[in-house]
């Protein structure tokens, strides 16, 4: 959990989802190294399998391998421009366009369930339905 501290209010989020992902494509990956292993090792001599196709697969599962990275970095990413624009909300007069309710940004809460907006006199609402910001 991050959280940025500005004026005494908070702006947090979440990031163990990220940190799931990368363990578990990291898991597959030595599964599957393990179980390529042992095709080798029990192949029979006679009629070996085609390298050409074991490379093929080598060369697949490691693409997946780095498309999951790819995928945790952008995650990180993105949940990192959502704490930077949340953080910048901080003290600034906003109006929920959904509700039309106006007032001054006390915190920004971002985790796995989404965006909340919490007011100062407590007011909540999810800012991706749409906001103004005046001052």
């Amino acid at each position: 959990m991050t959280t940025v501290n500005t004026n005494n209010t908070t702006a947090t989020t979440n990031t163990s989802s990220s940190s799931s992902l990368a363990a578990a494509s990291q898991i597959d990956y030595n599964s599957f190294l393990k179980l390529l292993m042992e095709q080798m090792k029990n192949q029979d001599p006679t009629a070996p399998v085609d390298q050409t196709q074991m490379l093929a697969q080598l060369a697949q599962f490691s693409n997946v391998g780095q498309t999951a990275a790819l995928n945790d970095k952008l995650s990180s990413l993105i949940t990192n421009q959502q704490a930077t624009t949340g953080a910048a909300l901080i003290g600034k007069t906003v109006t929920d366009t959904v509700n039309n309710y106006t007032g001054i940004v006390k915190s920004v809460t971002i985790n796995a369930s989404g965006t909340q907006v919490i007011m100062a006199d407590g007011h909540t609402f999810d800012p991706s339905t749409g906001i103004n910001i005046t001052g």
